[in-house]
């Protein structure tokens, strides 16, 4: 087995080397559904507490969804590095840094318990000189979190966050925009609870509000543009077991969304789904998952089925099958408060449907290596697509959208292991065909094969993560002129690595770098990245 696992770092570190040798940085632009490069933060890792709208974000899933359905994110949205600014034995934590471009952070970090109550809360703040802009990078924002549990057993939870976020918005390097900008206000606010009654009955409900306000800037032009976000949403799961083998489930999902922008247009629409369903044992191995939902939001309806079903094989192998159908194109933040400028053109918003069946055969030893091969099918009505555009009135280079037929297969080749219990890899490679159907070409910007590597290696005062994420084989949709145009995009790939030393109890240093090689230098077409961001730092806990 240690010759099978050293086998597989060798084959991970050629694939890494060989992606890099191969880039040539002729990118295209990145999804509106997340971040792009240049906007990413200096602090590589993600916190105990983090609920602004670029961390809840900031996972990368797999193309194919574990259960149901999940977005294609982009690759600039990594996996977080967690490790770095929090321990769990020390209740108090401070941590300052500087680095490049005047980047500095500071991040202060406690959680404790009274009476029943336990807390987390965050404040932090960084910042940096903005990258062939006016506007410096700058993040202010404060997270928290409260918990009980109450005599009986119900947990309940508030989570809250108030946040403001400043950069610069880049135009192509023949249409710079260093007098672009955008200022985004985040308050957020959650209510959870969850209960077990006595005879068996499992009850959740959430309560979401979100605000979110942006104004972009084009100094040259004179613009002004102000888009805010109102979003309200419930949840619910009732649980009960009725026979031996059985558990019935149902399910309520509410959620309402309202979008202004300035005084040029609104947007609105209210999402519903209610679902009925039931876990069967089907023997001691193998259960399944089943019901159907009925679903409406915007002009869509649909009553939609959906099935899971698992199977041990053999010991130690695992199959799992799952088929599930939702309604998408259900946040306007996703939509147009990307990280760079998205024009509001006059197309109105309409709900998507999305379809993914998926297979999933997975090994796990005894000590807990798992190796695993997903394959996937997923098949969207009017999804969305982007296009970058030069907008000479606003002397932005944004984003407009079209509505599309999407159709995604492929296969997920997946593996986590430990070396020695302080090495620590997982490694994903996909393959995939992703189409737009409507007009017989490949979907904007996604690439066809990805690969993601994930190491962390702890031993004695050390801990080191690196992470790296290669697009590979992509084309880019962008308007020149009045038409719009395929351009290729080649492969991009970045690579983040952050490194701990814990001198004593008390103090600790670290270093954290993004675009460790200085790469990924072009991600969306024609418009230049920042490149290498590192910054050190001192964190004391208490």
């Amino acid at each position: 087995m240690q010759l099978k696992k050293i086998t597989a770092i060798a084959i991970a570190a050629a694939l890494s080397a060989t992606s890099y040798a191969a880039d040539t940085f002729d990118m295209g632009k990145v999804q509106v559904v997340g971040k792009d490069a240049q906007s990413t933060k200096i602090d590589i890792s993600q916190h105990m507490l983090s609920f602004t709208p670029e961390d809840k974000m900031n996972e990368m899933p797999a193309l194919a969804p574990i259960e149901g359905v999940q977005d294609y994110r982009p690759m600039t949205e990594k996996k977080p590095i967690n490790t770095f600014n929090k321990r769990s034995d020390g209740e108090v934590s401070v941590a300052a840094g500087i680095g490049n471009n005047n980047g500095g952070e500071f991040i202060l970090h406690g959680k404790g318990n009274h009476e029943g109550y336990n807390g987390n809360a965050m404040f932090k703040t960084e910042s940096r000189k903005g990258y062939k802009t006016d506007t410096n990078t700058k993040y202010i924002g404060a997270t928290g979190n409260i918990s009980t549990t109450t005599e009986v057993g119900a947990i309940f939870t508030v989570d809250g966050e108030i946040s403001k976020d400043d950069f610069g918005i880049r135009g192509t390097r023949t249409n710079p925009t260093p007098k672009a900008s955008a200022e985004t206000a985040v308050k957020r606010i959650s209510f959870s609870g969850s209960t077990t009654q006595e005879d068996g009955a499992y009850l959740k409900g959430e309560l979401t509000v979100d605000h979110l306000d942006r104004d972009v800037r084009s100094g040259i032009a004179g613009f002004l543009k102000n888009q805010e976000i109102f979003s309200l949403g419930f949840s619910g799961t009732y649980l009960r077991k009725s026979e031996n083998k059985f558990r019935n489930r149902a399910t309520f999902e509410l959620k309402k969304e309202d979008l202004d922008i300035s005084s040029e247009r609104s947007m609105d629409f209210t999402k519903s789904s209610v679902g009925f369903g039931t876990d069967y044992e089907i023997s001691q191995k193998s259960n399944a998952c089943f019901g159907f939902k009925l679903m409406k939001s915007m002009q869509r309806s649909s009553t939609s089925p959906y099935l899971t079903i698992n199977h041990k094989l053999s010991e130690p192998w695992l199959f799992t099958f799952s088929y599930d159908e939702d309604l998408k194109n259900d946040s306007f933040e996703k939509i147009f408060m990307a990280r760079h400028y998205v024009e509001s053109n006059a197309k109105k918003i309409v709900a998507s449907k999305i379809k993914t069946a998926k297979g999933t055969f997975k090994f796990k030893n005894i000590n807990g290596d798992t190796f695993g091969v997903d394959l996937f099918t997923q098949n969207e009505y009017d999804a969305i697509e982007y296009s970058d555009q030069f907008d000479p009135g606003s002397n932005l280079t944004g984003s407009v959208y079209d509505f599309m037929e999407a159709k995604r297969t492929g296969v997920i080749l997946k593996s986590n292991f430990k070396v020695e219990n302080h090495f620590v890899f997982d490694i994903d490679y996909t393959f995939q065909n992703p189409r737009n159907e409507n007009a017989n070409r490949r979907i904007s910007y996604e690439p066809r094969r990805l690969m993601n590597v994930n190491a962390n290696y702890q031993k004695n005062k050390l801990d080191i993560n690196f992470s790296r994420r290669v697009e590979y084989d992509r084309r880019a949709r962008i308007y020149i002129g009045a038409l719009p145009t395929i351009q290729s995009a080649s492969d991009y790939s970045r690579s983040d690595i952050a490194f701990k030393y814990k001198a004593n109890e008390t103090y600790t240093a670290y270093i954290k770098i993004r675009d460790l090689y200085d790469e990924a230098k072009k991600l969306r077409f024609d418009v230049e990245e920042e490149g290498r961001v590192f910054i050190g730092g001192l964190e004391a806990h208490f």
